[in-house]
């Protein structure tokens, strides 16, 4: 490798992400953080899974850090849980649009979300808990979550929960509910909760008019 560089292999799995995805951010510091040694070191390094941009941002703060002192660093894309739900739910989001949000972001900022487009919440187990516990127990925050989502649809919206498979063998977990009994479901630090869009609303004749559509064509 040609000095200042890092480019992707292994670290042991002790040392990938799953590992820092439980710690918060301050561990991170520069000449502590295991695959910063490693880049300074000039050998080849990575330590997530999945795709290294999305929940894990240990991988841009590393990103970051290694170009500030002077090193190459790449992000490689990868498949997401994103892209996992789209496969396993068969879900274009194309046809309707789509809004993704992480669950306690999604509250604290009252984020601005259409219905008539699928929306998907991301770690719904841990809305509210900012201490990154892997086995969180308040069942508080799930009801929050529902009391919102329940002043734009109504209770027997159609949802999915959600989790990805993390090895070829295993299958994903896919639970077919309404918004209501999303309260008294099983749900995990991984959840997923995706709605589906409500119907479409009139169209915008408008718009129509000056992109030279006929509404006929839309069907």
């Amino acid at each position: 490798m040609d000095e200042g560089s890092a480019s992707v292999d292994y670290l042991p799995a002790s040392l990938q992400g799953a590992h820092f995805a439980m710690e918060r951010p301050p561990i991170f510091a520069w000449k502590g953080c295991p695959v910063c040694r490693g880049i300074a070191a000039r050998i080849n390094v990575e330590y997530s899974y999945g795709h290294p941009g999305i929940f894990v941002n240990p991988s841009h703060e590393a990103i970051k850090r290694a170009r500030a002192e002077g090193y190459s660093a790449n992000m490689l894309a990868a498949v997401s849980a994103e892209d996992c739900l789209f496969a396993d739910l068969g879900i274009d989001p194309s046809v309707e649009g789509c809004q993704t949000f992480e669950a306690t972001d999604f509250l604290v900022y009252k984020r601005q979300f259409d219905t008539t487009s699928s929306l998907i919440i991301w770690q719904i187990g841990c809305v509210g808990d900012l201490t990154f516990n892997p086995h969180p127990s308040d069942p508080s925050g799930i009801n929050v979550l529902v009391d919102y989502l329940l002043q734009h649809y109504s209770p027997s919206q159609p949802a999915i929960l959600y989790q990805a498979n993390v090895l070829p063998i295993c299958k994903p977990i896919i639970r077919n509910l309404t918004l209501a009994e999303v309260r008294e479901a099983d749900i995990n630090q991984i959840t997923t909760l995706y709605i589906h869009p409500v119907p479409r609303r009139a169209v915008d004749k408008e718009h129509l008019s000056k992109l030279g559509l006929l509404e006929e064509a839309l069907a």
